[in-house]
């Protein structure tokens, strides 16, 4: 994951790529909460986690090209379980919510895990979509990246919680706060979520 950040930033820079979001020191996030899924399971990346698709195989050119805005970049995420990335923020959070209550209803196994930033708990479609989840205990797991910073807005600026995790409270779901440097510690917690996820209990934030 570093090795394509890294090649991608270059590919920016030299205008083979358009804008590009870079993932630095976010690579224990996501990959130590993928691998905890199955691939049965459903991802749901925000822009920050273009690469996610890596961790399950997909090609790193299909992943480029979509930075080009090239057809061939437009994945089926049917293929590998990955949905489409969706850049206005949180807006993936109720998609991931519709499937994995959809699962259930199916009687399915599979879980939805949704990553997204700091800001997007701001937005009103991560309430929607982690309230609409929680009350229909759909089978999902939302990892939030809090690396400080909504683009320019620091944390301090969006909330008054004292943790972006005690905000599962009001959501009836359990709250887990981990060290996103630490992929073994991200991993053990993800796979706890979806353990309990896939068991029938509910979402986790």
């Amino acid at each position: 994951l570093r090795t394509y950040d890294e090649r991608s930033v270059v590919y920016h820079r030299q205008g083979r790529i358009g804008t590009y979001a870079i993932f630095w020191n976010h690579e224990a996030i996501q990959a130590g909460a993928t691998f905890a899924l199955t691939d049965d399971d459903w991802i749901f990346p925000s822009y920050r986690e273009s690469a996610i698709g890596l961790v399950r195989g997909m090609p790193a050119q299909t992943i480029l090209q979509w930075w080009r805005g090239h057809p061939s970049g437009w994945w089926s995420p049917a293929d590998w379980n990955v949905a489409s990335i969706c850049v206005p923020i949180a807006s993936h959070i109720p998609h991931a919510a519709g499937l994995a209550w959809g699962k259930k209803l199916r009687g399915e196994e599979a879980v939805a895990m949704a990553f997204f930033g700091d800001g997007a708990t701001s937005e009103g479609e991560f309430h929607e979509g982690v309230n609409f989840a929680a009350v229909m205990n759909a089978p999902a797991v939302f990892v939030c990246n809090n690396n400080q910073w909504a683009i320019s807005t620091p944390i301090e600026a969006q909330t008054r919680a004292k943790t972006l995790a005690d905000k599962a409270v009001g959501y009836g779901i359990p709250g887990v706060r981990v060290d996103g440097l630490d992929v073994l510690a991200v991993y053990e917690a993800a796979r706890e979520a979806v353990e309990r996820a896939r068991a029938g209990g509910g979402p986790t934030f």
